[in-house]
């Protein structure tokens, strides 16, 4: 399936406010993921991307989110 093989991920400007986990466990290689310009409040769903290293967050509605905060949502280290 075409989606498993998917190692970018663009879904900026989409105004999503939640990311569904079903639909991540889809994106396996998924190992860079641009969600700026969004609505998101959270990033724990992004734990479902196992193969996750570069992430894209601006212009969301996260409070204060650092970088150890992403790391330790994912269970991982990560670039934000």
């Amino acid at each position: 399936m075409f989606l498993k093989q998917l190692t970018h991920v663009r879904l900026d400007r989409q105004r999503l406010a939640a990311l569904p986990s079903e639909v991540l466990s889809r994106l396996p290689a998924a190992s860079h993921v641009f969600l700026q310009h969004n609505r998101l409040a959270s990033v724990a769903p992004l734990a479902a991307l196992p193969g996750l290293k570069f992430l894209v967050l601006a212009h969301n509605r996260l409070a204060q989110v650092g970088r150890r905060r992403v790391a330790a949502c994912l269970g991982r280290s990560l670039y934000v």
